[in-house]
């Protein structure tokens, strides 16, 4: 019955009956059932309806958070990317959490989230946040920021135990096997942003600043249509599509399917 009352509200369009119905539909409902009618709110693509069920990421259970979390992740909409990225600092020491939020941030894949992603690499040396560092990683893989470049190869080089100087008791714990994950995700992800390869810290910055300036010349550009809610690729010279925003440039094509595949 929850669920009809917000398709209902839905098929009808309208944004303030979606939020009504949605409110409704949460009280004295299980788990499961917040969970679907958040679900089946979002299907009223609008800024109002996505900030509301968000909330949900700060006000429920980590179960309900993770969620909803992904199901944001799969609304095309700059409200999402804004909802999901104001939830990462307060979830930076929940892993299940700041995961899922990662996640969908990659399945989004607007470039205005990449700062905040880039800025949670550096806090490798905490265990609380360290074991949801690799979904951040896969993350700033899929939306492709040459602005990630120079975090990823620093991100390597902490791993690495070069800089910055960390406790050595405390820099990875006994946790080493995590280490060799995240680099080897670090690793796949400059190569999918830049299009380059390197075995090394060294390897990595040296390609990056041979290509840095032509790979940024050759850079495609994505745009989101406001009223369409489509999304076009322009090249280099291409005019900007109308009523459109920036979703972010690529280097690159997106990153293999093998990548993301699974999480």
């Amino acid at each position: 019955m929850k669920t009809m009352m917000v398709l209902a509200a839905i098929l009808c369009g309208n944004q303030d009956e979606a939020v009504k119905t949605f409110h409704e539909a949460l009280k004295g409902a299980s788990e499961e059932e917040r969970i679907e009618a958040a679900r089946e709110a979002l299907g009223t693509v609008h800024e109002k309806v996505i900030k509301t069920v968000g909330k949900l990421i700060h006000t429920d259970t980590e179960k309900v958070r993770v969620d909803v979390a992904r199901a944001i992740g799969k609304v095309d909409h700059p409200s999402s990317v804004d909802v999901l990225v104001k939830a990462l600092s307060r979830h930076r020491k929940t892993p299940g959490v700041l995961g899922a939020i990662a996640r969908g941030l990659g399945d989004l894949g607007w470039e205005r989230a990449a700062p905040s992603l880039n800025k949670l690499l550096s806090d490798v040396g905490n265990e609380d946040i360290r074991s949801g560092l690799t979904d951040v990683v896969v993350a700033l893989a899929q939306i492709g920021s040459e602005s990630s470049v120079e975090p990823l190869i620093n991100f390597l080089n902490t791993l690495k135990g070069k800089l910055p100087k960390l406790n050595p008791k405390k820099r990875l714990g006994s946790s080493w096997q995590e280490a060799e994950l995240l680099t080897k995700y670090a690793m796949a992800a400059l190569a999918s942003i830049t299009g380059g390869s390197g075995k090394n810290v060294p390897e990595w910055r040296t390609y990056w600043s041979r290509n840095r300036k032509e790979l940024l010349a050759s850079a495609t550009s994505t745009w989101w249509n406001r009223k369409t809610m489509d999304r076009t690729v322009t090249s280099r010279g291409e005019k900007k599509p109308s009523n459109s925003l920036l979703v972010g440039k690529r280097l690159t094509a997106p990153p293999p399917a093998s990548m993301t595949e699974g999480r």
